[in-house]
């Protein structure tokens, strides 16, 4: 079954891996966002028909680092579960990273409503 790195015991873990009973997966949510540095060894196989490889390229030209997995899914017209194993995929191979959340942005304003404090200033009245 599944289960996290973290909770499990480092030794036993070592021995899995050595055995290669250990299979590495990077959870990845739709609301992610995939960081791609400059890619080194990657090559695409342009005649090959592997779809994975294909997947994986379109992302990384693809990629803006302010859209969600869920966009990119879309923006490629591909399923959103089939973009979720390409990016752990990428991720696992080195070539892409989670991006941590950005920090929340202040709530827009809402348009005819009271307006809100003015920075350094009186309180609206």
């Amino acid at each position: 079954g599944r289960s996290r790195v973290s909770s499990l015991p480092i030794s036993g873990l070592r021995e899995l891996y050595r055995e290669g009973l250990v299979r590495l997966e990077v959870p990845v949510e739709p609301g992610d966002r995939l960081a791609v540095p400059p890619l080194t060894g990657f090559v695409m196989n342009r005649v090959g028909h592997d779809a994975m490889e294909r997947m994986l390229y379109d992302l990384f030209v693809s990629n803006d680092e302010t859209a969600e997995v869920r966009q990119l899914a879309s923006l490629l017209d591909q399923p959103l579960d089939k973009v979720l194993i390409a990016v752990s995929l990428a991720c696992r191979l080195g070539f892409a990273k989670i991006k941590p959340p950005g920090p929340l942005l202040p709530p827009e304003p809402i348009p005819g409503g009271a307006p809100g404090p003015i920075p350094g200033g009186a309180p609206a009245a």
